[in-house]
């Protein structure tokens, strides 16, 4: 079996990209009514944590920031992981300041936690038959943050999150190809769940969203003017996997 490492991350023009756009298995579900994944409810439209990551943000970029290196690499990472990791801290902190779980402390073995990086094994899709067959290339590529709920890293996640080409074009489609890997997975597996997906340099945000019939559908937001609604989706995101790693029982082995 073929295997070989490439990077997503490269923009909408990398020749895995493209291959993957000729042969997509998924819809588009674009102006078919499916826009509602975007609408936030109102339980999820109280999250009071984007000023405080606003905050953060400023002032971990502002200690970075240097005249002779620039605003670079650095600051995107520590943009995200601020993000990222915070706004899974503040779920975890509300569902047990709530006893959700019907206890006084947070139970970590069905809590969801953020890989990061991972490198995830993508098999090629045959346009026609929609399935990876044994002899199908089997390519890896490097996502910068997911969302593992269960046992089974590669199955039980329902969050991707690739870093954005600051330098090329991009709408999300290396994103949208790890979602159809993990889509079909996921439909191989019985596991009827939507899978989210996430294309950002921590400025600009492409939220993409698959359901399990495989209709999928983009969210272009930018930090500067949509903060509120980036952190309300991302708690929203991290609460469905908090669901589902009740269903799936959390991890039998450390993370």
């Amino acid at each position: 079996m073929a295997q070989e490492h490439t990077n997503l991350s490269l923009g909408d023009n990398s020749e895995l990209i493209n291959a993957f756009r000729l042969g997509l298995s998924l819809t588009d579900s674009t102006g078919l009514g499916c826009e509602d994944v975007w609408e936030i409810d109102h339980e999820n439209a109280k999250t009071q944590i984007s000023e405080y990551l606003q905050y953060l943000t400023d002032s971990f970029c502002l200690a970075l920031d240097s005249k002779v290196l620039g605003e670079g690499e650095r600051l995107i990472r520590t943009r995200m992981d601020i993000i990222f990791f915070v706004l899974l801290a503040t779920v975890k902190m509300n569902i047990q300041s709530s006893g959700s779980h019907g206890t006084g402390t947070y139970d970590a073995s069905v809590a969801p936690c953020w890989v990061s990086p991972y490198d995830l094994t993508i098999g090629q899709i045959d346009g026609e038959m929609d399935h990876v067959t044994k002899e199908s290339p089997q390519t890896t590529t490097r996502v910068d943050y997911l969302l593992r709920y269960g046992p089974d890293i590669g199955l039980h996640t329902n969050l991707v999150v690739l870093r954005m080409s600051t330098s090329k074009p991009d709408r999300g489609w290396g994103v949208l190809a790890v979602l159809a890997s993990i889509h079909r997975r996921q439909k191989k597996a019985g596991i009827k769940a939507d899978v989210y997906g996430i294309c950002t340099d921590s400025h600009n945000w492409i939220f993409l969203h698959v359901d399990n019939t495989g209709k999928y559908s983009r969210l272009y937001l930018d930090w500067a003017e949509s903060h509120q609604q980036i952190t309300n989706h991302l708690c929203h995101i991290v609460g469905q996997a908090v669901t589902l790693a009740k269903e799936v029982g959390g991890f039998e082995e450390p993370v």
